[in-house]
């Protein structure tokens, strides 16, 4: 019985060693909170931000209008943004860096022409 019960302890440490470290990078607690500033001449229809496999939809926003959403921060990546405008008019850029292992806090400027990385603050 205990050769038995140390096969089992053996077989299971790599296991749960496995685990964690899936759990710890899968699985991670790190958010990017993102804030979008509508600083075009237009009203935003809608906007789109994917990160990695993270995907938020910011909604509409008016001129001069700001929201803010949060999204899973697993693996190293950059935000992409995909606005379409009221005036039918469309902005598609990627922008800005997180990595997994650190919490994110940016805000984006929307103008007519491009978006732009006003604020960028990392914590853990």
């Amino acid at each position: 019985m205990f050769n038995g019960s140390l096969y089992r302890i053996a077989l299971a440490t790599p296991i749960i060693a496995l685990l964690s470290l899936c759990t710890e990078g899968c699985f991670s607690g790190n958010v990017a909170t993102l804030t979008l500033v509508n600083r075009s001449s237009n009203e935003i229809k809608s906007c789109v931000v994917r990160l990695n496999a993270a995907e938020v939809n910011f909604g509409s926003l008016t001129v001069g209008e700001k929201t803010s959403r949060t999204l899973q921060v697993r693996t190293d990546g950059s935000y992409d943004l995909a606005v379409q405008f009221a005036n039918g008019k469309r902005l598609h850029q990627q922008l800005g860096y997180v990595t997994s292992g650190f919490n994110f806090a940016d805000t984006v400027e929307i103008h007519d022409d491009r978006a732009e990385l006003t604020a960028h603050k990392v914590s853990n």
